[in-house]
């Protein structure tokens, strides 16, 4: 029976295409589907890694809080000694209303 098919279908590929016996012959037995079992593949489960531990950071990378237009304490609103308009940690930058100074720190 499979002969009769495969036969049948050699002829109408014949009839239809222009190739050659030979070349349908090859094509019909190289595109014959076969079964193909699946294989199991193993699933290898790895260990999780080591847990990542970090050093502390150093001091100086600490945040440095920083207030920006604070009020200024009440000994520094004196004529002589202007409001002082930022603070570090233990600079105080004053702006200077003369002339010829622009910042003075202590």
């Amino acid at each position: 029976m499979k002969k009769v098919f495969f036969l049948t279908f050699l002829i109408a590929g014949l009839a239809v295409s222009s190739r050659s016996v030979a070349q349908v012959f090859i094509h019909a037995a190289i595109h014959i589907p076969l079964p193909v079992p699946r294989i199991p593949v193993p699933v290898v489960v790895a260990p999780p890694p080591p847990p990542v531990y970090y050093a502390p950071a150093p001091r100086y990378c600490r945040p440095v809080p920083v207030v920006v237009a604070a009020p200024a304490p009440v000994y520094v609103r004196t004529y002589y000694r202007p409001r002082p308009r930022y603070y570090c940690d233990n600079v105080v930058m004053v702006r200077e209303r003369s002339r010829g100074h622009y910042y003075r720190r202590w």
